[in-house]
């Protein structure tokens, strides 16, 4: 019977130059690892902005790898799994990879943590996408992110009762996403769809943002928590799944930012009222905009370089969101302020 090795032809690592030996076959040995045996799969190393009509990234990197896990011992570790590559194939340039699946369709997982080597090749853990949040930045630009999402609220009911006789949905979320300077932007303001029902998904708001624990110091991943929401059917728009939807074409073309100046969080509760200002010698024009429910219930009074924004003691408008905008004669910027109900 014809014997096997993995290496051909055998290493002998006894006269004195083992380093030399260990770099000779240590690079052929995983590789032939990926290219004969079963256990390389062809991957794609992903970055850039994902395109959810197309499912495809803007740099895609066909390799090999070896993918670990793919048989958990348990439901809540089904979403994980490890990768080995190749030392080469630079895995620390990347956020994502595409592994097909058993039934032969391409899932993305998000690499977690700063990929590094042992010599022999490249390992990270990486975490299954199972949603796609979807947003848009102040420019009107729709933004797509695979993304991982846990269960943060297990064990609680589900609802909040208010004053016992109003009762409302509540449960939380803990999504993974890349860290770039479109998520480093999620704030508290930013709601998402998160539902495969299309009919009557559920809205969460974002309460919660980590940009340092998980960065890695190379802006690997940041987490944030999710908070489930009311739905909005005048703002929230169902058909392109998005909430407080913007239409680009109603958007200024943004030129160099305002300071606007404000005590505490950028918002107002109905029957209140706050006064923003910006510090500058140049005149400003302050103005609001948003949907025509929110806007008919606000009022503004400008003096100078500073305004009053008063908001209708109404509870119809609690959650939705308008801007302020405070433009010069050169520049404009906007602020994004929200409504919120009495204590």
């Amino acid at each position: 019977m014809e014997s096997w090795y993995v290496i051909q032809p055998q290493p002998t690592m006894n006269g004195g130059f083992e380093n030399d030996e260990w770099d000779s076959y240590v690079t052929d040995a995983f590789d032939e690892v990926l290219t004969e045996t079963r256990l390389g799969q062809t991957v794609y190393l992903c970055n850039g902005l994902y395109d959810a009509e197309t499912e495809l990234f803007e740099i895609e990197y066909e390799t090999q790898a070896v993918i670990q896990n793919v048989t958990p011992d348990a439901y809540t570790q089904g979403w994980k799994r490890q990768i080995l590559t190749r030392i080469p194939d630079m895995l620390a340039n990347y956020k994502y990879v595409k592994v097909k699946d058993t039934k032969g369709n391409w899932q993305i997982y998000l690499i977690m943590t700063m990929p590094d080597t042992n010599q022999i090749y490249t390992k990270a853990p990486i975490h299954e996408c199972n949603y796609v949040l979807k947003w848009q930045d102040s420019s009107g630009k729709v933004l797509s992110y695979p993304c991982s999402i846990e269960n943060a609220s297990q064990y609680n009911t589900g609802e909040n009762s208010v004053n016992s006789v109003m009762r409302t949905g509540f449960s939380q979320l803990m999504a993974w996403l890349s860290f770039d300077e479109n998520t480093l932007k999620i704030g508290r303001t930013n709601r998402f769809f998160v539902d495969y029902d299309k009919t009557s998904p559920l809205v969460y708001r974002t309460t919660s943002m980590n940009h340092v624990d998980y960065s890695y110091n190379e802006n690997r991943i940041i987490r944030i928590v999710l908070t489930e929401d009311e739905y909005n059917p005048d703002v929230d728009n169902v058909e392109l799944w998005l909430c407080d939807y913007i239409d680009p074409e109603s958007v200024p073309v943004p030129t160099e930012p305002i300071e606007v100046i404000y005590t505490g969080l950028p918002e107002i509760r109905i029957g209140g009222r706050k006064t923003f200002k910006v510090d500058s010698e140049t005149a400003i024009i302050f103005s609001l905009v948003g949907t025509d429910a929110v806007i008919s219930k606000l009022r503004i009074n400008q003096e100078n370089n500073q305004c009053v924004v008063w908001v209708e003691n109404n509870s119809s408008i609690v959650g939705n969101h308008f801007k302020l905008l405070a433009q010069s004669n050169a520049y404009q910027s906007e602020l994004l302020v929200s409504i919120k109900g009495v204590m």
